[in-house]
């Protein structure tokens, strides 16, 4: 039950965002691109069903239950934490190409094409983090995403953290590395206004000209 923060902005990624997210580990980051089917509702904002498009082929539902604000102290950069169970099912390899044909020619379904960046850090303390390329079970850790979308012919990006394996139930967790890990952040104002998970995201491109 991750506690994570996200926000969505329009167009592509800024330079200088992206500048600041590859100096986080200093080093050059493999980009996954993915394209995933997402099964957006009218007035939900908290369930999201996916059909994972890469290697794994997935059919995921995450459900929100918690939510709480945030605020960095230093920087200007306001958002939600949301708290997300989530479910996944193996999909019947007999069946996927002609499920994910239907998802394809679906008005209801969004295809949406991720270029996605990812890094993880291990927590040390609450005022000291370390890039690593994997969190063990038993460590504390968090990890940060930069994403490039595309869907219905509309470029967004999208930048997230949350926490992972060990610590990922605890919201003050969250806190004490998003105050640590964007204290150097260079990139747009994020506001609050932005801050949702993609089941609200796959809504607003779905119904946005309804």
């Amino acid at each position: 039950m991750p506690w994570e923060i996200r926000w969505f902005l329009k167009g592509m990624i800024p330079i200088e965002l992206n500048n600041w997210f590859i100096n986080l580990h200093g080093k050059e980051i493999e980009i996954e691109n993915r394209l995933d089917y997402y099964f957006p509702k009218k007035k939900n904002d908290f369930v999201g069903v996916k059909l994972r498009g890469d290697d794994k082929k997935k059919l995921e539902c995450k459900w929100r239950f918690k939510q709480s604000d945030f605020s960095h102290s230093e920087k200007n950069l306001v958002g939600i934490l949301e708290n997300w169970d989530k479910w996944s099912w193996k999909s019947d390899p007999t069946l996927v190409n002609a499920f994910t044909k239907f998802c394809d020619g679906a008005n209801s379904v969004v295809k949406i094409e991720k270029k996605r960046k990812q890094l993880k850090f291990k927590i040390k303390s609450k005022k000291k983090i370390e890039p690593v390329d994997r969190i063990e079970d038993d460590e504390r850790g968090g990890a940060i995403e930069l994403t490039q979308l595309n869907a219905k012919n509309q470029d967004w990006w999208t930048l997230a953290v949350e926490l992972v394996e060990k610590d990922c139930e605890k919201e003050q967790g969250l806190r004490d590395f998003l105050e640590k890990l964007l204290s150097k952040y260079s990139g747009p104002d994020l506001q609050k206004d932005d801050s949702y998970g993609y089941a609200k995201w796959a809504e607003i491109i779905q119904f946005s000209d309804d």
